[in-house]
């Protein structure tokens, strides 16, 4: 597990919000495990809440990969399946 997966998982396994600063949540799947968010939350957001660089991992979405380019125009929404995958390297 590198440093990513690691920081992913301990945000993650966090318990649901149930309501995001006086606001609905939804509820998605992230890498397998159910996660409330703020109504209107986009990739870009939740990558940046998971402390994760966007250049370094890969996003499906309901069995669709996002485009790098559009992660901060892709809203989240109540049910969706989420896979973050990490880049590892080597030889």
């Amino acid at each position: 597990m590198n440093d990513i997966d690691e920081k992913r998982d301990a945000v993650i396994t966090k318990e649901p919000i149930q309501n995001y600063r006086g606001k609905s949540s939804i509820t998605v799947s992230i890498n397998g495990k159910d996660r409330a968010l703020p109504q209107s939350y986009t990739i870009s957001a939740l990558l940046s809440e998971l402390n994760i660089d966007p250049l370094k991992v890969a996003v499906e979405i309901n069995k669709k990969i996002a485009l790098r380019e559009e992660f901060n125009n892709i809203s989240l929404n109540h049910g969706d399946r989420i896979e973050i995958v990490s880049f590892v390297g080597g030889g």
